[in-house]
């Protein structure tokens, strides 16, 4: 069970990592590379095997996890404090949601403690 926990943790921080690089490769010039590397296509197929994920498409997955469709998380991005604070405060909740659920509880001074059992 403890195992589970730590990997919803770590995918919660990538996913908070990735939303955060993404509102920043947004905000980029359209002549940059990684800009052109996120939007841009090919005209290539790739065969008959399944479709291979895009970096932009876990992107779309990670914007439905906190609650925002891609459209206006392209738009919210280009106010980079705004963003910020979206993806921060759907961080914030992740951690309280873990933490509550594995027994720690908040003081007044903001710090977690184990509640007793």
């Amino acid at each position: 069970m403890k195992e589970h926990s730590i990997e919803r943790d770590i995918i919660s921080i990538i996913q908070c990592q990735r939303l955060i690089y993404f509102g920043h490769v947004t905000r980029m010039d359209k002549d940059r590379l990684p800009y052109i590397l996120l939007y841009g296509y090919t005209q290539a197929s790739r065969g008959k095997e399944r479709a291979k994920k895009r970096w932009i498409d876990i992107i779309r997955e990670d914007c439905m996890d906190i609650g925002i469709p891609i459209q206006e998380a392209s738009h919210i991005v280009t106010d980079r404090d705004m963003w910020r604070n979206t993806v921060g405060k759907w961080a914030a909740r992740a951690r309280g949601h873990r933490r509550r659920r594995h027994g720690y509880k908040s003081n007044k001074s903001s710090q977690y403690q184990l509640a007793p059992v």
